[in-house]
């Protein structure tokens, strides 16, 4: 059983405890698995991998909350569907929508985003939250590895 206490520093410590045992994060109405590779001095590369868990309704927007200010790229979003990174109060967001071409709207029950850090970053805990059917109401967040400073 897994409890997420957000306004204590207890709750933070116990996020990174389970984060770094490899659990899959779990939002409402979907999964995350959230990845960071290690170069030599820091770590630089981060995926995440989300699959949608409701029913009768598919993954339509993805926002990363990552609070880093550095440079960054991104190396992988969903086939077909358009990235935009904003800078926020607190770092880059990283938001990633699926969009019509001409040929209906691109959906997906599972994506997979991973972007790169130019430079030395470190690890942090921020937050993804996801929206479904090309609503704007997003789901509650759920915290993740991303970049920091």
């Amino acid at each position: 059983l897994s409890i997420t206490h957000r306004e204590s520093q207890i709750g933070d410590i116990r996020e990174e405890a389970r984060l770094s045992f490899g659990e899959i994060q779990q939002g409402r109405g979907f999964d995350i698995l959230s990845q960071g590779s290690t170069g030599l001095k820091s770590r630089r590369e981060f995926t995440w991998q989300i699959s949608n868990r409701r029913e009768n309704c598919s993954l339509t927007r993805i926002t990363i909350y990552t609070g880093y200010d550095g440079d960054m790229e991104v190396k992988k979003t969903p086939l077909g569907w358009k990235y935009n990174l904003k800078k926020g109060e607190k770092g880059w967001i990283l938001l990633c929508e699926a969009h019509d071409r001409g040929q209906g709207i691109l959906y997906s029950d599972s994506a997979e985003l991973q972007i790169r850090a130019r430079d030395e970053s470190s690890e942090k805990i921020g937050e993804v939250t996801v929206s479904w059917d090309m609503g704007s109401q997003e789901s509650l967040p759920a915290c993740v590895y991303v970049p920091g400073k």
